[in-house]
């Protein structure tokens, strides 16, 4: 929002906001109730009564963050400067030069630069500090103030100021540019015979479909029979790409479901035509940080008896949020989310009871699974620009007891079909 906005105008976005949801109470004298003039009033009377001054935006955008997450957990008021973040999450880019980095007493500590990146063409390597961008000293610093300024437009400069290995400083220029963040990695090749591969999917993006579909092609190439698709922790995403993976591997079939306010409403997704991967045997490794999209996929692959679930029972979000960005003269100021649809299986189960069950469990320790997870993120690093290519490093099954189970699953068929034929209330 911008800074010369009127207090009148910021009021005016609040209360056409609190029109959806809020609290009546008796209104003086005899005339309507209006909303939005109540919460204009509450925040003019805060803005020259109060006993000390509140910065105007400040106020709204927390009387906006309250308002919508009163409505559920998922529902939130995302600020303008919470916001870029939130759609490039979304979107799989940003403008960036292409660094990991973790804080140090001396500012930020480069723990990976990506080859042919902007900063990597620049002479930044991992293993150097990053003690300020542009006159910012960066010891110290919160996490989004950093992620704000190394972050920007593409095309837009940076300086920086870097400290080598060898205690020498430097200031360097460098240019953003456009940095994909991968969706899908850890495409692996466990054996010869049967040949079993495995991908991870991190989270459900812009373009995941199509990273699925180049991992896949190296898979397929490889000759593979079964395929374990990682989705642990994965927190969802985009439900337009979720359906659109779940569709690689089913048929004319139903996906998801879902029904909003308006039982007019109900929308029914399915495959269209064939599949493009059908005579694979699958394991979907879960956990209970696979929520929302990645449920979505796990369950229309298991409804459909396409695929076991190894692991531990799902988290059970079945609702689907919508995001309404807020202008004002024109200007992005923020957005909306809010639950407007739950979704449905294509057996009808709307995860409400506690997420979808596992065929076969396979539970980690928490110190295991931090631990699996950071070589995960490491590995992903390693091989950044080309994550969905087939990586031929070795791995240790007996550090995942799921995955140790998911590929003996897979490559005994016969297993793989009795896991399949259990009726519903055993699986």
């Amino acid at each position: 929002m911008k800074p010369s906005s009127s207090f009148s105008s910021i009021a005016a976005c609040a209360g056409g906001a609190v029109l959806a949801a809020c609290v009546l109470f008796p209104w003086p004298g005899s005339r309507p109730y209006v909303p939005a003039a109540a919460v204009t009033e509450v925040l003019r009377r805060i803005e020259t009564s109060y006993v000390r001054k509140i910065d105007e935006q400040d106020l709204t955008e927390r009387a906006l963050a309250a308002l919508a997450g009163s409505l559920d957990r998922w529902s939130t008021y995302i600020p303008p400067k919470e916001y870029r973040s939130f759609d490039e999450d979304t979107e799989g880019r940003f403008g960036g030069i292409g660094i990991f980095y973790a804080p140090c007493p001396d500012g930020l500590l480069l723990r990976e630069v990506l080859a042919g990146s902007p900063a990597w063409r620049a002479g930044i390597r991992k293993g150097e500090v990053l003690t300020h961008a542009g006159e910012l000293n960066l010891a110290g610093v919160d996490e989004e103030t950093v992620r704000r300024m190394i972050r920007g437009k593409a095309g837009t400069v940076l300086h920086l100021t870097i400290r080598n290995v060898d205690g020498a400083i430097r200031t360097i220029t460098v240019v953003r540019e456009i940095i994909r963040d991968p969706s899908v990695h850890r495409v692996r090749l466990f054996r010869a015979a049967p040949a079993i591969g495995m991908l991870r999917i991190e989270r459900f993006q812009r373009r995941t479909a199509e990273e699925l579909d180049t991992a896949m092609a190296a898979l397929i190439e490889a000759g593979i029979e079964g395929l374990v698709i990682d989705l642990r922790g994965n927190p969802g995403g985009l439900y337009d790409e979720a359906v659109a993976v779940a569709g690689r591997f089913l048929s004319d079939a139903v996906i998801v479901s879902t029904i909003g306010r308006d039982p007019g409403s109900a929308d029914v997704r399915a495959a269209q035509g064939p599949a493009r991967y059908p005579s694979l045997r699958i394991a979907c490794l879960v956990d209970a940080q696979t929520a929302s999209a990645a449920e979505l996929v796990s369950g229309a692959l298991r409804d459909h008896r396409k695929a076991v679930l190894v692991g531990e029972p799902t988290f059970g979000k079945c609702l689907v949020q919508s995001v309404y960005e807020l202008f004002e003269d024109g200007d992005t100021y923020g957005a909306l989310k809010i639950t407007t649809k739950h979704y449905l299986t294509p057996s009808g189960s709307s995860l409400a009871e506690g997420g979808l069950p596992v065929d076969v469990p396979a539970a980690l320790d928490e110190k295991t699974r931090t631990e699996l997870r950071k070589a995960w993120q490491e590995e992903l690093l390693s091989h950044w620009n080309e994550p969905a290519a087939l990586q031929p490093d070795p791995v240790n099954l007996g550090e995942d007891a799921g995955l140790a189970a998911a590929v003996a699953i897979l490559a005994s068929p016969a297993r793989y079909e009795e896991l399949l034929a259990r009726p519903e209330e055993q699986r």
